[in-house]
């Protein structure tokens, strides 16, 4: 009884998914590419410097052919627009749409070791089995300073015979968040020994690297290698992830991880129920995708801030909301302000009668609230009906 009603929830869960990711892609015509937009140390693009902001699919387009180029970049600088030389391989880039790229067969990034911030979009991939060469997914490889962050790949891969296959990255040595890879990740490698040197998983082939807070409900398939729903082997860092789409091999396959062990904590997969009870005793994350943002708190006046604590609601794939809930251990709230990162305004959603606590819906930034408690002063009478406090004009 306990399993079907897991199994009826995440049913559930995952119509909720399909109807709360209807988007609006920016569809890629196979032919045109356009120079993006680079944001320099001196400016700002939603709170980040140093950044190439893709907002096209023909810019996203130009990225794919121009990966390892040293090509002029269009940049804001001190002194109005300029010219900006940089490889994208190495710089940080931030999404700012949702992008269909199934058009034509996707080139994946080759090594990356930059700061890619999906900003909760969507990217749509193709890679057809005629593709052969290793290192298949959205990137080849993720280098050791490389980080992929908060981004969803609808894949469509079923590669001919590949080694490496993930929907985000076919190795990973960096860092992978917040991510959200659905569809198909499959390989038809075929082992011609007795050492099997392939691996295809949900998020990456290989993970040496720290796959973290990640969700993958694609199928993940190989009849002759390593696969697992997570990562195909994993020799790093596997936390806090979970599992609910389907994996096939008739040699080693997990719904976590196949392979080697290495690191792993708080991961889920929902298919198998020998590993469910092998994994009990474990905090399981059940819904993964962590809000990767904080709420910083300061106080002036006489008072103080008992605790901030924040309730997440996550559903699989869908970019989570966090009601943050700040309560007031002494003192008179006189004002707050509540602002995030770029000195925007964030709203108050609701508070205590007494105003004893507030809480308020985290944004995809970093959020600091100031709350500024009535100070002391001088007073006269003990605030009771035969002693009532007096307040005076001054003379």
């Amino acid at each position: 009884m306990r399993k079907k009603k897991i199994l009826m929830m995440l049913a559930l869960l995952c119509a909720v998914v399909q109807g709360a990711w209807a988007q609006n892609f920016d569809v890629w015509d196979g032919v045109t590419q356009v120079t993006p937009w680079y944001c320099d140390n001196l400016h700002s693009y939603k709170g980040h410097k140093n950044t190439i902001v893709v907002r096209s699919a023909v810019e996203f387009a130009w990225l794919m052919k121009n990966w390892h180029n040293n090509t002029a970049l269009v940049g804001e600088g001190a002194n109005g627009i300029s010219s900006c030389h940089f490889t994208p391989a190495n710089t940080n880039i931030f999404l700012d749409v949702d992008i269909d790229m199934t058009i034509a067969d996707w080139q994946p990034f080759d090594e990356y070791s930059g700061t890619f911030e999906g900003d909760g979009h969507t990217i749509k991939i193709r890679i057809p089995e005629s593709v052969t060469a290793n290192y298949q997914g959205l990137f080849k490889e993720i280098n050791q300073n490389g980080r992929v962050t908060n981004l969803h790949v609808d894949a469509d891969i079923h590669c001919g015979g590949s080694r490496l296959v993930g929907g985000i990255a076919g190795e990973n040595d960096g860092t992978i968040g917040n991510c959200w890879v659905s569809g198909l990740v499959q390989s038809d490698w075929k082992e011609s020994g007795s050492a099997y040197t392939a691996k295809v998983g949900g998020i990456c082939g290989q993970n040496n690297g720290t796959v973290q807070y990640c969700c993958v409900t694609a199928n993940v398939q190989n009849d002759d290698a390593d696969v697992g729903g997570l990562v195909g082997c994993n020799d790093g860092t596997l936390q806090h992830c979970t599992f609910y789409g389907e994996r096939s091999s008739t040699h080693d396959q997990a719904s976590i991880y196949s392979g080697n062990s290495a690191n792993w904590e708080n991961c889920y997969g929902v298919f198998n129920q020998g590993e469910y009870d092998a994994a009990s005793g474990k905090d399981l994350y059940r819904y993964a995708i962590k809000y990767p943002y904080t709420c910083t708190v300061k106080t002036e006046g006489t008072g103080t801030i008992r605790t901030k604590s924040a309730d997440e609601y996550d559903v699989p794939g869908v970019q989570p909301s966090a009601t943050f809930t700040l309560n007031v251990t002494s003192g008179s709230m006189h004002s707050y302000t509540i602002t995030d990162a770029d000195g925007n305004d964030v709203a108050l959603q609701g508070h205590a009668d007494d105003w004893s606590s507030f809480w308020f819906v985290m944004p995809k930034r970093d959020v600091t609230a100031t709350v500024d408690f009535w100070g002391d002063w001088p007073k006269q009478g003990e605030g009771t009906e035969a002693s009532p406090y007096l307040i005076s004009s001054a003379d």
